[in-house]
């Protein structure tokens, strides 16, 4: 009995963890690239800096990385940063200029064309409606 409940106890452990398929990355490891793209108060990480943190080489990581999600690792860092962009267009007042350097880029015009890209509009209408959208409510 003690070693059925050992065995037991050693699966819901194993489980909780997730299954990890060679050349794909650990949840945990997901979790923290995650949480970085999350972390507003500093610059846009590197890929180098995400495999850092992951414990990994650069390449090993862009690898696994679309192994397990199917996508580039640079593709989820512009999607993560899209999504940042466009929600704090909407809510905030931060002029277009001050938000492309703080998403990375050094100039408006190269944000701007890469948001219109990605939304099919300017990031100045884009909050325009956003803005419309808000005060209809």
């Amino acid at each position: 009995m003690v070693l059925l409940a050992e065995l037991t106890r050693h699966f819901e452990t194993v489980r909780e963890r997730g299954v990890h398929r060679a050349g794909t990355l650990a949840p945990w490891q997901l979790k923290r690239i995650d949480q970085r793209l999350a972390d507003e108060s500093r610059p846009v990480p590197s890929v180098s800096e995400l495999a850092s943190l992951c414990g990994i080489g650069r390449r090993h990581l862009m690898r696994a990385f679309k192994a397990t999600r199917g996508s580039t690792v640079m593709e989820h860092v512009e999607r993560t940063l899209f999504a940042r962009a466009a929600r704090m267009l909407g809510e905030t007042s931060i002029p277009v200029k001050s938000l492309a350097v703080s998403l990375g880029y050094e100039r408006q015009g190269s944000f701007s064309a890469a948001f219109r890209r990605r939304f099919g509009e300017t990031p100045r209408d884009y909050r325009a409606r956003a803005s419309a959208t808000t005060l209809s409510r």
